[in-house]
């Protein structure tokens, strides 16, 4: 988990991705504002989650579910459609 405020959090992300042995991590950016333009960046950045502060534990778990590869999180699971639900622009 990494937060949006965190100053680098994009660059963290991106050298995990370049890392041959770090590669497969999945990462989940937290924020406590809902902003659709960084959420679509922390997505095309390659975490697997962004959540928006405060969270609900359920949300967590899924979100760490995701990130571990234990959920689905293709682009059903991703859609806005859902984040109504959860509270949150979850991925």
């Amino acid at each position: 988990m990494c937060t949006a405020h965190f100053p680098l959090g994009f660059a963290l992300r991106q050298q995990v991705a370049e890392s041959k042995t770090l590669a497969n991590i999945g990462m989940v950016l937290v924020t406590a504002y809902d902003d659709r333009g960084q959420r679509r960046r922390a997505l095309e950045a390659g975490f697997k989650a962004y959540l928006t502060k405060p969270v609900r534990r359920a949300v967590l778990l899924r979100a760490v579910e995701i990130a571990l590869g234990r959920a689905d999180g293709d682009e059903a699971s991703r859609s806005e459609e859902h984040t109504s639900e959860l509270q949150s622009p979850y991925v």
